[in-house]
């Protein structure tokens, strides 16, 4: 049996900040053996720098 998949007017999605590297898309680390920071893209938004959060009204 097939399923209705309509988009629902009580949920709204939006856009905010990532929480891990605050929008910056980037977070810096210190090389293993020292020394110098890198960059590496944020594992929670994936170097997007935002986050979709559904809203239900």
């Amino acid at each position: 049996m097939p399923r209705d998949h309509r988009p629902s007017d009580d949920i709204t999605t939006v856009w905010e900040p990532c929480g891990s590297c605050w929008g910056q898309r980037v977070i810096w680390t210190l090389h293993r053996h020292g020394g110098r920071l890198h960059r590496e893209a944020c594992p929670g938004c994936l170097g997007v720098g935002q986050r979709a959060v559904i809203v239900a009204a």
